[in-house]
């Protein structure tokens, strides 16, 4: 497996938490449905790599959690 790394990024004064692994040239994106309003992507590269590590073969994988800071509402 490629380096499987944990990272967040920060625009526009806010920050979100994402994974990135796989071997592959080609960028292949997940979302996580709802379950990421309970448990962010933060600390969770292992595990994902683990389920995912199929596509990791072939794809450059980045799984994005949702915006660190909601508003209100």
């Amino acid at each position: 497996m490629s380096s499987i790394k944990g990272k967040t990024l920060h625009f526009n004064e806010k920050s979100m938490d994402y994974v990135t692994f796989g071997k592959g040239k080609d960028p292949l994106v997940i979302i996580p449905g709802l379950g990421d309003g309970l448990q962010t992507v933060k600390g969770m590269a292992m595990p994902f790599s683990i389920t995912y590590r199929i596509l990791a073969k072939r794809y450059q994988i980045y799984v994005f959690s949702r915006i660190n800071e909601l508003r209100q509402g």
